[in-house]
């Protein structure tokens, strides 16, 4: 909302803007220090160029066994459709994505969608469908994972592998 915008600038001294501006405002003149409140599928391509990470978590609503299921036709998943329709032209893709969901996000249009334009854009990916109480957290809420990495990006330096997750 405004106010938490307008805090977090003040806070972190960044530039906000409330709305959307003129396409020639993404011609190389935004940058990371600012605070955009708008929509993201009002958003041009050029805006979403030169991520390092994109982390997603699309509303739920559409999945779910207690709603209706509109699955990728629900207004609720304009804006990843909108990411998913912009990836692939992007010049510099982000070099990670992130994808959080419940588990019934597996197997609907939007994660066929989602595996297809990860693909299309040059990333491998890897889907868990995990839950923090087998991670020694006191919370059992299953919840699926999509982790996708760019062909381009460096490698990482070798991490620890989480117990009970495949090599």
């Amino acid at each position: 909302d405004e106010t938490c915008c307008g805090v977090y600038s003040k806070l972190f001294g960044s530039g906000y803007f409330p709305g959307v501006r003129q396409g020639e405002r993404w011609k190389g003149t935004s940058g990371p220090d600012e605070i955009w409140r708008c929509s993201i599928d009002k958003l041009p391509d050029e805006a979403f160029e030169g991520a390092d990470m994109w982390t997603m978590s699309p509303p739920c609503q559409p999945f779910t066994r207690t709603g209706k299921r509109l699955d990728i036709d629900d207004r609720r998943s304009a804006a990843f459709k909108r990411l998913m329709e912009a990836l692939p032209k992007l010049k510099t893709p982000p070099k990670a994505i992130l994808v959080e969901n419940v588990p019934e996000f597996m197997g609907s249009k939007a994660h066929k969608l989602l595996e297809v334009t990860l693909s299309k854009a040059g990333f491998k990916t890897e889907e868990f469908v995990l839950d923090p109480i087998d991670y020694g957290f006191p919370n059992s809420r299953r919840r699926f994972y999509c982790a996708a990495v760019h062909a381009g990006a460096a490698k990482a330096a070798p991490g620890r592998q989480l117990p009970g997750l495949p090599g």
